[in-house]
């Protein structure tokens, strides 16, 4: 599921039951970052008591209906884009579900929060893209261990799609600190 590292979606390896399915992932990130999760900066931008109605799919389309609290407290455009985010985010980390259809009590959303953030269709990572960092690197995860050769996958929106990578050790000290390109 992606929580919040500063201002940008961050994912967070987490185990649900299986089947590992979007609902359960959804559910999970509805109840906020774990301890561990906290102590490594995590946070969220979703109320907290916000509960998860039906979640389906169809046609590569997680239609996903949140209790009406997805919606209270306000806030800025910035942490309300942000709410919407993490939600795609981890609904669209499974392979079906390339895109989001809010609900909120069982009525599709058309305009979001205060600011009136207009979400007249499905939003996908794209529509938020200015939230993710650059990389987004979804494997290996903060607390996986890793091997020798360590593989590294995500997306990268960057110029020249050139970046650097560094890879630290529970301790801090750094392990890998290489140039990378994305291809």
């Amino acid at each position: 599921m992606y929580f919040l590292h500063g201002e940008q979606v961050s994912p967070a390896p987490r185990t649900v039951t299986a089947p590992a399915t979007a609902t359960a992932a959804v559910r999970a990130l509805l109840n906020g970052p774990s301890r561990s999760e906290r102590d490594r900066s995590r946070t969220t931008a979703i109320p907290c008591g916000t509960k998860l109605r039906p979640l389906s799919v169809r046609n590569h389309v997680a239609t996903v209906d949140l209790s009406g609290r997805y919606d209270d407290g306000g806030g800025s455009s910035l942490s309300m884009r942000a709410r919407l985010a993490q939600v795609v985010f981890t609904a669209t980390r499974f392979a079906t579900n390339h895109s989001v259809r809010f609900e909120l009590d069982g009525k599709p959303v058309k305009h979001f929060g205060g600011g009136g953030i207009v979400l007249n269709g499905p939003v996908g990572r794209a529509d938020f893209k200015d939230l993710a960092p650059a990389p987004l690197v979804e494997s290996p995860l903060i607390g996986d261990t890793v091997r020798t050769p360590v593989r590294v996958w995500g997306s990268a929106d960057t110029v020249e799609a050139v970046f650097r990578l560094k890879i630290t050790d529970t301790a801090g000290h750094t392990a890998a600190d290489v140039r990378v390109t994305s291809g």
